[in-house]
């Protein structure tokens, strides 16, 4: 097995498979007492809230470290957050309270099915 950005690159029997779980689990270890979701967004996902206060500049900067980082998680191995993660990386200039909201419901569905998909890319032979 190898580590690479992020990757675990494990190699057996002429295949490579790529995993993410450290680096998923890196991700999710900042956020104390999110709730696990069965779902990574709800009807509301791609309606932005004009009421919502905007977040701090601290928050605002965490909130783009996180969706960069889903960005990188996601095309790599869990496809099927890409809808949900791409409407955040359109918030990530002015990011909301209810934006915030969003990203928490996103990482609560991956902590639930982290098990269940365990951030495994691809399997290729060689």
């Amino acid at each position: 097995m190898h580590l690479y950005l992020g990757m675990q690159l494990v190699f057996e029997n002429g295949r490579v498979k790529v995993e993410m779980t450290y680096y998923l689990e890196k991700i999710l270890e900042k956020f104390d007492g999110l709730r696990p979701e069965v779902l990574p967004g709800k009807k509301n996902l791609f309606a932005a809230s004009l009421e919502s206060p905007a977040l701090s500049e601290k928050e605002k900067a965490s909130f783009h470290t996180v969706v960069a980082k889903l960005l990188y998680f996601s095309r790599r191995a869990r496809l099927d957050i890409i809808p949900a993660f791409c409407f955040l990386c359109t918030r990530v200039q002015r990011p909301t309270e209810d934006d915030d909201i969003k990203l928490k419901r996103l990482l609560g569905y991956l902590l639930k099915t982290k098990k269940n998909n365990s951030g495994v890319a691809t399997v290729t032979e060689f």
